[in-house]
């Protein structure tokens, strides 16, 4: 019943709001590291200000990169983050301001969400496409995302989450002393398992803080359910690696990850 009542109100809310817009993101390095602050919003209705800190370490240097790669690392976390907040109401719309996407990458996007969101649709019985779930528009007047080289060494960046695929990972790649070790949203089983295989001073642990007002529409009935934090955690590495001159991103995932869990 709750299935088919959270697939009556995906089609209510989608002809209820109109679009949902990545306004902007804003960042500063300082005491605390690299603070990423950024703001969406779904027509007049809510904005959204989630936040992601990554640490001042010493296997950082945020000024290794330039601002303008930086910035579009930090952007292209936003993308990730977005849909945690859009998957609260599906508007049709979504509104993208800050850089304008060509059509290769709007069909990367769209494919991560809906891909990344097929738990989400299945639990809440929704019942769409990918051609229609989402249309993605940009500001045709907004700068191109451009490519830039990093220097970077032989060295890995490994996150870790805590399951046995992170305990292969470390300890395969423990015997480098330059690589070094992510955790995003520390807990005790991916903090213990860092430590053990030696990371416990080469671990870059990031911080990700949900904005409170879509835990608040949690509770009110909007929609929830699962999202890409596998993305998130890929972009996220992205940038740290960047920053700490890092040539791979070294995340394994056992090979019944690649199974299907619903026919």
């Amino acid at each position: 019943m709750e299935k088919q009542n959270n697939s009556i109100k995906f089609k209510d809310l989608r002809n209820d709001y109109d679009s949902f817009t990545y306004n902007s993101f804003s960042y500063e390095i300082g005491d605390n590291g690299l603070e990423i602050i950024y703001s969406f919003s779904i027509d007049n209705f809510v904005e959204f200000n989630p936040r992601i800190i990554i640490p001042n370490h010493k296997s950082i240097d945020f000024n290794r990169i330039s601002d303008t790669l930086l910035s579009q690392l930090v952007f292209n976390i936003g993308m990730v983050e977005l849909i945690s907040y859009w998957k609260a109401i599906c508007p049709k719309r979504v509104i993208i301001k800050d850089y304008r996407l060509n059509p290769e990458q709007i069909s990367f996007w769209q494919k991560i969400y809906f891909h990344g969101l097929g738990e989400f649709f299945y639990l809440n019985g929704v019942d769409v496409s990918l051609d229609d779930f989402m249309q993605i528009e940009v500001d045709e007047n907004a700068p191109d995302l451009r490519i830039e080289s990093v220097d970077v060494d032989e060295s890995a960046i490994i996150p870790v989450g805590g399951g046995k695929d992170s305990v292969v990972s470390l300890e395969l790649l423990k015997g480098l002393d330059s690589n070094i070790a992510l955790i995003m949203n520390p807990r005790g089983a991916s903090t213990a398992t860092a430590n053990i295989a030696g990371f416990e001073d080469s671990t870059i642990v990031v911080n990700r803080f949900l904005d409170k007002k879509l835990l608040a529409l949690n509770d009110e009935g909007y929609l929830n359910g699962h999202t890409p934090f596998s993305a998130l955690l890929a972009f996220v590495s992205v940038l740290s690696a960047a920053v700490s001159g890092k040539k791979y991103i070294a995340l394994s995932n056992e090979s019944s990850a690649n199974e299907s869990t619903v026919v």
